[in-house]
């Protein structure tokens, strides 16, 4: 049943494509014979009509011969007027010979219609040296063949057209008589078609007249006759949702041109097809046959600007780009809203550049984003409150880096928080959905960011960690990857906060973020060279973490002394823990015994802690209370032995 209802579908389809025209015949079209003997005798040459043969030659005697060839002048009056011929057909016999030789053949010329008919002599002459189009033995007949290909419009014109016959021996007795009949086969309705590429909506067409609205595809009605003029002319349109127009600029394939489907379903390129009218005068081979007017889809582009306050702004800055082609579209720099001024701050598809170039593929919405400096539209900008978000320089610059909008942003002011600008060229510090962040600095100068990104990973939104600092001397900011939840099957979903925290100092740097127990990845990081590990890629765990171990807290010496990570954490609610990581002069880690630093305060609920250094020596403060919910109170423990 399945293989029933497909050949029915494939032969709707092929239909669709095929139009069968209708044809009439006329057998044994009139013809006017002419036969000229050239007569040889003493020298003297005599041409005269004589209808006793119609080709060949005859010795009557020593010097003395004769040879006949003979015209045929076939009236085409039967044919009615501008009805395209579809194949005409000339059946040759000999009905009469004298002798038998198997290479005597018979030849058929096509003369000019100004022959003069009258003149024998004219005649032969004009037979003898025309040039060959057909010839068959004698002893092949009777001969047919197709001779479509000889009649031309002045033929058709005039009503008639002359064939002239001949021997192709002019000794022996080749003398026979020669039967020509034409048939013409000739449409008597049949199709023409105007439409579009798309082949709906609608077209202009006209026939002898100036081209009107006609829906697409569009039949013309009666059917041409021969030499009648066709007037085309596309017309721009919307359709299937896109604007279609006729295109004259752009890379070459872009450019709208007419075209023929022939009734073979050939494609043929028109010459001067480029012009948005199109005019031809209707031949046989525009039988069946489509005019294609290829207008080309003018994408839409819609801009929406996603305000970091004000919600999102459609249809923004609309323009049209044709397909194949790219241009630029670009966004306001700055767009005051409601008091407040947002800046360009990207697109959310990654890219940077205002204005950018763009080659769409469909109608497109592209969203850039405008952030307000200093602030931010989430309550939870300042998250994971157990590590660094803001920082100062020696140079006394502040540094600071937050959540909103769904991004990770970092801000720099030199005024002491007076005013402030955000970096990575006013952008968020990625494209992707991004969290947690947290930073630190060096002995001097430079800030080193890490934070928590989402990525689609085979159709799975899991996370990376990602880390960025400034690449000297330039002032732009260089990314890199530092632990990739991929590695580990099944990969953790981007909705779990692993919390990444960093520490700086000696060009060492140690990450440290929770993905069931505490891990760690630690390596080195000048700013002028590329940053590298030292441990591998699926990072190391914190031996004596557990799934418990949560809000992972870090911090280093920064005066140059022996470079020791000191890591704190919450364990469950009950206890604050902390142990150092030391490497040694191999850059192997060494981590020291777990201790609860929170031992003692007499309070059974604790949470959050964060971890510097004073003077020498790791502090930890953490907040705590009797159950949760309850007052909190701050405690504080500092590590009496220093580092």
């Amino acid at each position: 049943m399945k293989k029933i209802i497909f050949l029915f579908i494939l032969f709707t389809i092929l239909f669709s494509f095929v139009n069968y025209a209708q044809t009439s015949f006329l057998y044994d079209i009139p013809q006017i014979k002419k036969n000229t003997l050239w007569h040889f005798e003493d020298g003297e040459n005599i041409y005269i009509f004589n209808s006793n043969k119609d080709i060949g030659h005859y010795n009557v005697e020593y010097g003395v011969f004769e040879t006949w060839e003979t015209a045929y002048k076939f009236s085409l009056t039967g044919l009615p007027s501008g009805k395209p011929i579809k194949s005409v057909t000339l059946k040759a016999e000999i009905t009469e010979k004298e002798y038998e030789n198997p290479n005597w053949k018979a030849q058929i010329v096509l003369l000019e219609n100004s022959l003069n008919l009258n003149n024998a002599q004219t005649i032969y002459w004009a037979i003898s040296s025309a040039t060959l189009r057909y010839e068959f033995k004698y002893d092949d007949s009777p001969f047919t063949t197709d001779i479509t290909g000889l009649i031309t419009s002045q033929h058709l014109q005039d009503s008639y057209f002359i064939l002239g016959a001949r021997a192709n021996y002019s000794d022996y007795n080749s003398m026979a008589k020669l039967k020509l009949t034409v048939d013409i086969e000739y449409y008597t309705s049949y199709s023409l078609w105007a439409q579009n590429n798309f082949i709906n909506g609608t077209i202009k067409a006209g026939l002898n007249s100036a081209p009107t609205q006609k829906t697409s595809p569009y039949n013309f009605s009666p059917s041409p006759l021969i030499s009648d003029v066709a007037n085309l002319e596309a017309q721009n349109q919307p359709y299937g949702g896109y604007e279609r127009i006729w295109n004259s600029n752009g890379v070459p394939t872009s450019i709208s041109k007419w075209t023929k489907r022939d009734n073979l379903g050939n494609e043929i390129e028109l010459p001067n097809g480029q012009n948005v009218n199109y005019s031809f005068s209707f031949t046989v081979g525009d039988i069946n046959s489509y005019y294609i007017a290829n207008l080309m889809k003018n994408y839409r582009i819609d801009q929406t600007h996603r305000t970091e306050f004000d919600g999102d702004i459609t249809q923004q800055n609309t323009t049209y780009i044709v397909e194949q082609n790219s241009d630029q579209i670009s966004a306001p720099a700055t767009k005051p809203i409601n008091g407040r001024t947002y800046n360009f701050a990207g697109w959310t598809d990654g890219n940077d550049a205002n204005p950018r170039t763009i080659q769409p593929t469909d109608n497109t919405t592209y969203t850039a984003l405008y952030k307000y400096i200093n602030h931010s539209n989430s309550t939870t900008a300042y998250s994971n409150n157990s590590q660094k978000k803001l920082v100062r320089t020696t140079d006394g610059y502040l540094h600071k880096v937050y959540e909103s909008m769904g991004y990770v942003w970092y801000e720099k002011s030199t005024d002491n928080g007076i005013t402030w600008t955000v970096e990575n060229n006013g952008k968020p510090l990625s494209s992707n959905e991004s969290k947690l962040p947290a930073i630190d600095i060096n002995s001097g100068s430079e800030i080193i960011i890490v934070w928590q990104e989402k990525y689609n990973y085979y159709g799975d939104e899991i996370f990376k960690i990602r880390l960025a600092h400034y690449q000297r001397p330039g002032t732009q900011l260089i990314f890199y990857d530092v632990f990739d939840a991929a590695v580990y099957y099944p990969p953790t979903p981007y909705s779990y906060d692993v919390m990444p925290v960093i520490a700086w100092a000696n060009n060492k740097i140690l990450v440290s973020w929770k993905d069931g127990a505490l891990g760690y990845r630690y390596g080195y990081a000048d700013c002028y060279g590329p940053t590298s590990w030292y441990t591998p890629e699926y990072g190391t765990w914190v031996t004596g973490t557990d799934a418990n171990s949560t809000n992972p807290t870090i911090a280093v010496r920064k005066d140059g002394g022996t470079t020791v990570f000191h890591l704190a954490w919450q364990q469950s609610t009950s206890a604050i823990k902390y142990c150092s990581l030391t490497p040694d002069a191999q850059n192997n880690i060494s981590i020291s015994s777990i201790e609860t630093a929170s031992t003692g305060d007499g309070i059974n609920y604790k949470k959050n802690p964060s971890i510097s250094i004073i003077s020498t020596s790791p502090t930890i403060v953490w907040v705590r209370s009797i159950y949760e919910g309850a007052t909190t109170q701050v405690s504080r423990r500092t590590r009496s032995s220093g580092v």
